[in-house]
Formats: C-alpha cells, structure tokens, sequence
C-alpha cells in the first residue's frame, strides 16, 4: 500500500511517485500482454510442408527456446525484478496474472528446451539418411524407432498421439527422400 503523505500544500514527490506507478502498472499489463500472444502466437498456426522432415521441427523448437529465452532473460533484468516487487508489495492485483503468465512462459520455455534436446538425439540416426546410401537408412531405422519409443514416453510433448503422428510423418519424409535419391542415382 501506498503512504501518503500528508503536508500542507500539494505533494509533487508523492504525485510523481504515483505517476511512476501508474506508467509502471500499464507497462506490466503491456507486459503479460505481450509474453501471452509470444506463447500463444509461437504454439498456434504452425504449418509445415508436406515433405518437411524432423530438421524443420528441430529448427522451429529451437527458434522458439531463443525467443522464449530472450524474453525471460529480460524479465530477468534488475528494473523488472524491483518494479514487479513493488508490486506484490503493495497487493496489486496484476500480481495474480503475472504468476499464471510466468508459470506459462517456464512451461513454455522448459517444453522447447527439452524438445530440442530430444530432437538433436534423433540426429545421428537421421544423418544416414540425409546423406547415407539406402543400406545405411535401413540400419539406422531400427535404432531411429527405438529412440522416438523413448521420447514418447518421456517427452511431454511427444507423448500425445497426434503430436507423434507428425513427428513419425516427417521422419517418414526423410526416408522417402533417401529412397528416392537411391533411385534417382
């Protein structure tokens, strides 16, 4: 809660104190704003190509950590911190919302962070097939398949059907991709 102060006369230090205030408080709303539509705009209307192979998802969940990463390391910054506890100091309301906005950009930074980890995984198995002549592709499969296995089972992302479904098509792609390569040659 604010002190007012009481004097004779007006109080310009405790006007510009709630000037302060009020620009800060539009700031934060501005803010979670922004943070929101960021994680919202970066999850929704993803289109990929129909032959888009697993290095296109990996690009775009790293693209994502760098942007998340980005933001969070701004609200990590000194200024941020002090007005955000101001805030909570004085009970504000945006508190509540700010919490819920953190908790979702840690979320939403943490899912990418681990997708890339589990997607460069896939990496060595899908170099044959980039590059590899058919009988490297079709001995790198096995272990290929047992990796996706792991990730959706432990990966929260991969975990759902439909998410493995698009991972399991552009894996697909490639090996379609190095089977025609073979036949073209």
């Amino acid at each position: 809660r604010l002190r007012k102060l009481v004097y004779s006369g007006i109080n310009y230090k405790y006007i510009e104190n709630l000037i302060r205030i009020a620009r800060f408080i539009s700031y934060k709303l501005n803010t979670n704003l922004q943070i929101e539509n960021a994680i919202h705009d970066m999850s929704s209307g993803r289109k990929d190509d129909n032959d888009a192979g697993p290095d296109i998802e990996l690009e775009f969940w790293k693209s994502r950590m760098g942007r998340l990463s980005s933001i969070i390391d701004h609200l990590k910054k000194k200024y941020v911190r002090t007005l955000l506890g101001i805030l909570v100091t004085n009970r504000s309301k945006i508190v509540k919302r700010w919490k819920t906005t953190d908790n979702e950009l840690t979320d939403s930074y943490n899912e990418a962070k681990d997708n890339v980890k589990y997607l460069q995984t896939l990496d060595r198995y899908l170099e044959p097939m980039y590059t590899g002549d058919l009988h490297q592709t079709v001995d790198a499969i096995p272990a290929l398949m047992g990796n996706i296995k792991m990730m959706a089972t432990i990966a929260r992302y991969f975990n759902t059907s439909d998410k493995l479904t698009a991972l399991l098509i552009k894996v697909s792609n490639v090996v379609i991709k190095s089977c025609k390569r073979v036949l073209i040659e």
